[in-house]
């Protein structure tokens, strides 16, 4: 019988990058509180993987004999981490830091199945390049995307962001929000 995948988030593009690699699971939000910022000696990497872990544990105490993913995106640019902005201004102010600049995007994921013993996390870094970006642009940008549920209030999947953001190709799932080769790597011991 093949185990039973659990993934502990709701975000549509999770979900979707996900079903590349797994066609059968659950979803399953994990309700934690998360890390928003970088604590003082530490490196951004370890919020991410933080907030990883919260998610994973608190839907693998549910669910013990599943494999629970938990995974969470942060954009970070210098030592400033740019969450999901909370209004149109705060997002306008963060494509504003981010543009002629080099951030990076990390994604964390832990994978757990207490029944199995089974724990790995990882966390892959992406470089994002961004052009200038003029203010006229930013308010068409704004208002084309969603930018409040999204980390640095921009979307690499919509094609207006590729006229102005330069990344590997490799590293396009992982700027989406779900390290798709990486998680392929993790997995092998469990599906063979």
């Amino acid at each position: 019988m093949p185990p039973k995948w659990i993934l502990a988030s709701s975000s549509p593009r999770r979900i979707e990058l996900l079903r590349t690699v797994i066609t059968d699971f659950e979803v399953c939000s994990a309700s934690v509180e998360e890390l928003h910022t970088i604590p003082e000696g530490k490196q951004p990497e370890f919020v991410a993987q933080i907030n990883a872990q919260k998610k994973a544990e608190y839907v693998a105490e549910k669910y013990p004999n599943a494999y629970v993913i938990g995974a969470d995106t942060i954009v970070v640019l210098g030592h400033t981490m740019l969450n999901k902005p909370k209004n149109l201004e705060e997002a306008r102010w963060m494509l504003e830091q981010l543009a002629g600049q080099t951030h990076h995007v990390i994604t964390a994921v832990c994978i757990i199945c207490r029944s199995e013993h089974f724990y790995r996390e990882f966390a892959v870094h992406s470089p994002v390049t961004f052009a200038q970006l003029d203010p006229d642009f930013i308010e068409k940008y704004l208002h084309t995307i969603q930018p409040l549920d999204k980390a640095g209030a921009y979307a690499i999947q919509h094609p207006l962001t590729k006229t102005f953001a330069t990344f590997s190709t490799e590293d396009y799932t992982n700027i989406m929000g779900f390290p798709v080769e990486a998680f392929k790597q993790a997995i092998v011991p469990i599906a063979g």
